[in-house]
Formats: C-alpha cells, sequence, structure tokens
C-alpha cells in the first residue's frame, strides 16, 4: 500500500472512530496467560483497545490471580487459536487490527518457548558470533516464530549500549557496551524483523545501559552530559531511525542533561517530544515501557497519573501492564484528560494518526489472520534449528582456561550442579525446555555424573547439600544462570574453589569471568536456553571447538584479572570502560 492510499485508507478511518475508539487505540493492554478470560474480553469490546501485549505469566498483580505463576500447559497452535479469536474480536469491533506484542529478546527475555521453538542467545551473544549475515538469518527465525503465533510486534531490538556491567537489568540483553556494535545488530534485527511482517520497537530511549538501578523498583538517574549522551546512548537510536524504525519504546529513567533528574523519561515533553520528535526527527510511534514500574509511578502518583502524563508529554502508546481494575483506572483518566480538555482531541488524533500510519505499512489491515494448523510448520521448519545450532557455535567462548581444563574426558566422574529458575524454566516445562537440561546434556558423554539441583540463589539447605556432595566429589561442573541481578549461584562456585576442587563453570552471563576470577574455567555459552545447554556440554567434553568473538571493547580477554578480587560485581578496571568508549 502506497503513502497516499495509506493516508487516504487512515482519513476514512477517523472519521467514524468515536473519542473512545481513538482513546483505546493509545493503549496496549495485558493479555495473560493462554486462556481468554472475561476481562481480556473487555479490554478489546470495551475498553477498545489498539493492541495486546503477550505474556504467559498469570501475575500477582493481577486482582484475579493472586499468586504469580506460569498459565497452564497448551500447545503453540493452541495458542495461535486463541490469539486468532481476540484478533477477531478487534476486527469485528471496529475493523482495526490488534499490534499484538511480546518479548522475545533473547536467551531468558523471551515469552513464547513451548512446543519446540528454537530459544536463541542474549544479544550480547549475537554480537560475540561476529557475523551480522547470521545475525539477521537468526532474528528471521525468531519473528517468523512469533507471527506464526499471531505476534506482529516485538519489543526489540534492545538498543541499551551497557556501560555498567552492575547494571541488574541490561547486562546481556545489550548487544556490546560499543555503541556501534548496537548500532550495527539492531539493524539487523530491525531488517529481519520488518521482512516477516514484524513491527520492531526499539528500546529504552535514551537508554539505560549506564543503569544502577532496575526501573522496576525505584527511578535510576543517568548524570552524564550532553556530549556522552550523542557519543554513547543516542547513537543506536539514530542509526536505526536513518534506516526506517517504525517504533521506539522510552525508558522509566532521568536524565540530567535532558530534564530535570526527578522526570522519568517517558513522562517527560523535553526528551520524548524535544528530543526525540523535534530534534532527532521520528515520526513514528512512541510507546512507553510498563507504565507500573515503581521508576515512574511514584513520580506520576500512581499508574493513572502516569498514563496521562505520557501522552501529555509525547507518546502514542501507553503499554498497561496491570489488573482490570487499574486498567479502568488509566483507561479513565485519559478519556476524562481529553473530555476536560487536559489533552486536546487533536493531539490524540495525532497519535490516532501514527498508530495506524504503523499498522498500515506492516501490512497489518492485509495480513491472514493467523491459522492454528500451520504454526507448527513455521516453528519445526529444519533451516530454524540449524541456524540456531550454528549462533550457538558461533557465540560461545572460553573466557579464561588458566589449568587446562576443557574438555573433560569421556566417562569422567564429576558433580553437576544445576539451578532451577521457575520463573523461566516453567515457561516451558516440556520435553524441549525444562529444568534439568544441562545435566541430561552432559550425560550424553558420560554415565558417571551426578546432579545436584539448587534453587537460585541457594538456601542454606542447598548449601549443605552442595558440600555433602562436594565431600564426594573432586571435579564439579556448574551451570550458572543470571539474570536481573538475582539468580547467581556465585556462593557455591567460591566454596568449591574454597576447597580446592576441579571447577568448571559454564553460564549464561560474560561477566562471570570477571566476579568469578578465582574460577579458572569460565565458558560463556550466552544462554540458558535448551540449546545453549547442549552447546555447553558440547563443549565441556570437547564436542565443539566455540567460536565466539570476545563482544566488549572497555575490557580485552586477555586483561590481567586479580584471583583475590572475589566479589558480586565487575572488577575495577571497568570503570575505564566509558572513556575507551568515547575514544
Amino acid at each position: 500500500m502506497n503513502n497516499d492510499r495509506i493516508e487516504s485508507e487512515i482519513d476514512k478511518i477517523m472519521g467514524r472512530l468515536s473519542l473512545q475508539d481513538k482513546i483505546g487505540q493509545c493503549l496496549t493492554l495485558n493479555y495473560l496467560g493462554w486462556q481468554i478470560t472475561p476481562f481480556h474480553r473487555r479490554f478489546v469490546n470495551e475498553f477498545r483497545c489498539g493492541g495486546l501485549r503477550v505474556t504467559p505469566h498469570i501475575s500477582a498483580s493481577n486482582d484475579t490471580y493472586h499468586i504469580r505463576k506460569m498459565a497452564p500447559h497448551v500447545s503453540p497452535a493452541e495458542t495461535t487459536a486463541a490469539l486468532r479469536e481476540l484478533h477477531e474480536m478487534a476486527l469485528e469491533r471496529n475493523g482495526i487490527p490488534l499490534h499484538m506484542a511480546t518479548d522475545q529478546e533473547g536467551d531468558l527475555s523471551v515469552d513464547l518457548v513451548r512446543g519446540g521453538l528454537q530459544l536463541f542467545p542474549s544479544n550480547m551473544g549475537m554480537a560475540a558470533t561476529g557475523d551480522p549475515e547470521l545475525v539477521r538469518k537468526a532474528f528471521g527465525v525468531v519473528a517468523r516464530q512469533v507471527r506464526a503465533h499471531g505476534i506482529n510486534m516485538l519489543h526489540s531490538p534492545e538498543l541499551d549500549v551497557n556501560l555498567n556491567p552492575n547494571n541488574p537489568e541490561i547486562g546481556m540483553r545489550a548487544f556490546s557496551d560499543d555503541p556501534s556494535a548496537c548500532a550495527q545488530y539492531g539493524v539487523e534485527a530491525m531488517k529481519a524483523f520488518m521482512a516477516e511482517g514484524v513491527i520492531p520497537t526499539a528500546k529504552h530511549f535514551p537508554g539505560r545501559g549506564d543503569s544502577e538501578v532496575d526501573a522496576h523498583d525505584q527511578l535510576d538517574v543517568l548524570r552524564v552530559d550532553r556530549q556522552r549522551l550523542e557519543e554513547v546512548e543516542l547513537f543506536p537510536y539514530k542509526a536505526l531511525i536513518r534506516e526506517g524504525l517504525p517504533a521506539i519504546m522510552t525508558a522509566h529513567n532521568a536524565y540530567t542533561a535532558l530534564d530535570d533528574e526527578s522526570v522519568p523519561a517517558s513522562v517527560s515533553y523535553k526528551i520524548t517530544t524535544g528530543l526525540l520528535r523535534e530534534e532527532m526527527g521520528f515520526d513514528g510511534v512512541i510507546t512507553t515501557d510498563a507504565i507500573g514500574m515503581a521508576g515512574v509511578i511514584h513520580y506520576a502518583g500512581g499508574q493513572w497519573g502516569a498514563t496521562v502524563m505520557a501522552i501529555k508529554a509525547g507518546a502514542d502508546l501507553v503499554l498497561i501492564r496491570e489488573d482490570e481494575a487499574t486498567t479502568a483506572k488509566c483507561r479513565d483518566a485519559l478519556l476524562h484528560a481529553v473530555k476536560n480538555k487536559d489533552i486536546s482531541e487533536k493531539r490524540i488524533d495525532q497519535s490516532v494518526r501514527r498508530i495506524l500510519r504503523m499498522k498500515m505499512r506492516a501490512g497489518l489491515f492485509e495480513s491472514a489472520l493467523p491459522d492454528p494448523a500451520a504454526t507448527m510448520e513455521a516453528i519445526t521448519r529444519p533451516e530454524n534449528k540449524t541456524t540456531c545450532r550454528r549462533v550457538f557455535e558461533k557465540c560461545s567462548l572460553i573466557a579464561r582456561d588458566r589449568d587446562g581444563l576443557v574438555p573433560l574426558p569421556r566417562n569422567a566422574r564429576a558433580l553437576v550442579v544445576e539451578p532451577y529458575l521457575p520463573l523461566y524454566h516453567d515457561k516451558g516445562n516440556d520435553a524441549r525446555y525444562h529444568a534439568g537440561m544441562f545435566f541430561e546434556n552432559m550425560s550424553r558423554y558420560s554415565p558417571n555424573l551426578h546432579l545436584l539441583e539448587t534453587r537460585c540463589p541457594a538456601t542454606e539447605d542447598d548449601m549443605a547439600r552442595f558440600r555433602k556432595k562436594l565431600s564426594q566429589n573432586e571435579t564439579v561442573v556448574f551451570f550458572n544462570a543470571f539474570w536481573r541481578g538475582s539468580g547467581s549461584n556465585r556462593p557455591l562456585i567460591r566454596e568449591a574453589v574454597k576447597q580446592g576442587k576441579t571447577v568448571i563453570v559454564a553460564t549464561n552471563d560474560l561477566y562471570d569471568a570477571y566476579c568469578l576470577p578465582t574460577a579458572g574455567t569460565v565458558i560463556c555459552v550466552f544462554g540458558a536456553v535448551p540449546q545453549a545447554t547442549r552447546i555447553a556440554a558440547d563443549i565441556v567434553f570437547g564436542a565443539c571447538q566455540p567460536e565466539g568473538k570476545w563482544p566488549l571493547i572497555g575490557v580485552k580477554k586477555d586483561d590481567a584479572v586479580d584471583p583475590s578480587a572475589e566479589t558480586d560485581h565487575a572488577v575495577s578496571h571497568y570503570s575505564k570502560t566509558i572513556e575507551k568508549v568515547a575514544k
């Protein structure tokens, strides 16, 4: 559809939309689990939402479900059938297709995992391949798999430049600490998604790679000058905007070079409109991150206040991942703000036009509805698995092997210590994705292995069981899964080293090489998903030669590490990262 036709069609649609319809188009609401409930129907039919954010979690924040847990297991075809019904519901309502969004970044930041989907490494793992063409192919697989379910928008690529190794939320989610690499691989992801009919959403603008705290918990304030922002944080966005980026997600962080230190970017007119729209010339869709994060609601006085502030600041979409009652308050607050002329209807019209334009350019008005019968065919294509395996071969690397422990001899006797992370392992909990995958893959090479599964982080009971097992084994192979500031079993690794055991660490987190300097062997596979655990076992036993390229520029692979500097954070030589990046 050419631009003139698009604008003509938008004019026709705008002419028949009520104010309630327009307000609804500016909302992306929560679709929890895989069963369509009455409140999901209300979101589509009464609130007339423009889109839904798909998640497999049934959240503790929902006023119907009080315990955070995973939705019951359903097949990919059943998932597609439910999403198709929601699409049909929206089209019946006003003829405007839903943007159906989710997270499928890589490693543990994925929401679709069941039924044999190929799950890829973190973004930093993608960059560690050193192969932009392969990365584009991999992101194409990601897009095809989600599109087959009826999802047409991804809240990625992640463009944060991870300068801070202590960052509790970004870390491996970033492509690199190098703005150029973030731009290069971000462009590859964007183009791959768009080629498959999926709308990319770059995040978190202006950038959260230098954060000290998690925006879910509190407001992080970045106190750097404008020149630093231009050279680092804004650099990848400029590159993707030049290439036709259709959507950007704003951060719940404050930036003193751009606005007052109390004002999150997501509700800042100076940042959303002044910087992104007017200075950088971005005319695509701007969405907020989840509006219930502490980083914004404390400033705005609640989710409903943040919803109104975000639209006033210049956002087009507000992501509301909340329960039915809170969602209703947010929608009503925005409706009342327009009726009371705190926000003009003309301002809402501008956003609705951008949203409709985004959907038309992505082909959502012309696309066939997802077919449950075709979902598995899209997932199980042989080239999907081949591409996934090749990416892990090319990204995995041996960060350190001081004593030449790799490879272990076949049939070696060893204790395998592996964490159980319910929030992530239970997303799949099927034959292909579940707890204990690393041990299963290790067992292909030796029958003389013993498994110790721990909680994550380990409890005192886990430590007691670990010490007992440790006394019976000289070699210990750990799989360490680190995620958003938790989930690490580093204390157990340190204990094994302290007792003089032969220790091999396989991990999804490259920063483990610096947090665990006394561990002489550290293998990074940039993932804790099925293919990552398989490749890790292959490397341990010498069945695979890792080909990964070091993805960081702030620290080189062979930089000296003081073995006495055990810490839960990276060692101090990372403090010069910013200076190296700027140069």
